[in-house]
């Protein structure tokens, strides 16, 4: 079998099989890095949300919001 049959009827599909298995590896180690990063900014989200929550509660009496309005004036005074 000259080498060109041989490359066309062997060595090329081995070689196209290498590629797809190569592409599946990455997709999914870039798929695992991307749901790390959602995990993280979706904590952070949480983090964020909870702080915003205790501001808003410290806020809703109005000696505590009386108290913070008035730091707040001093600070940009």
């Amino acid at each position: 079998m000259p080498f060109g049959q041989y490359w066309e009827n062997v060595l090329r599909p081995l070689a196209k099989e290498r590629q797809r298995e190569n592409a599946r590896r990455l997709n999914q180690s870039n798929d695992s890095n991307l749901n790390h990063s959602l995990d993280e900014s979706n904590s952070q989200l949480k983090k964020g949300k909870r702080v915003i929550q205790e501001v808003s509660d410290n806020l809703s009496t109005p000696k505590s919001f009386a108290i913070a309005f008035g730091s707040a004036l001093r600070a940009i005074a």
